[in-house]
C-alpha cells in the first residue's frame, strides 16, 4: 500500500500544519488508478472468503465446486484413488493407439499396478 504523505518540501511548522490539513482533505493519488481499484476489490473478496468460506465456494465454477465436493476431507481417499486410476486408464488408452498395447502397458507398468491396486483396495474397504 502506498501512503499519501503530502508535500515533502514544507518550509516551517505553519506550512507543515497547512500541508497536513490539505493532505488529509486531498484525494489519494491512487484513488482512480485501475490497478489499485482491482487490488482493493481482490483484497475485499479475499477478506470475505476468509470470513465466510461457504459463500466464497458458490462463486467458483461448477466443475471446481464438484471437485471440492468429491474431494472433501471425509471422502478424500476413495475418490482420489478412483480418480487417479481413471486418469491412468484414460491416459493409457489415449497414448496407445491399440487396445492390446494398452493392456500390455497396464500389465507391465509398476505405476499402473500401484494405482489400479490402490483403487481396488479403496473400493473394497
Amino acid at each position: 500500500n502506498v501512503a499519501f504523505l503530502g508535500d515533502p518540501h514544507a518550509a516551517d511548522d505553519n506550512d507543515a500544519n497547512q500541508n497536513n490539513q490539505d493532505a488529509n482533505n486531498a484525494v489519494h493519488p491512487n484513488h482512480n488508478n485501475p490497478a489499485a481499484i482491482a487490488l482493493r476489490q481482490r483484497q475485499a473478496l479475499q477478506n470475505a472468503a476468509r470470513l465466510n468460506p461457504h459463500a466464497a465456494m458458490q462463486n467458483r465454477p461448477y466443475i471446481i465446486r464438484k471437485l471440492f465436493f468429491l474431494l472433501r476431507p471425509s471422502l478424500r481417499y476413495t475418490p482420489l484413488s478412483l480418480l487417479a486410476a481413471g486418469l491412468l486408464l484414460h491416459h493409457t488408452l489415449r497414448t496407445r493407439q491399440q487396445f492390446y498395447l494398452a493392456l500390455v502397458y497396464l500389465q507391465s507398468s509398476k505405476l499402473a499396478y500401484i494405482l489400479l491396486g490402490n483403487a481396488i483396495i479403496a473400493c473394497a474397504v
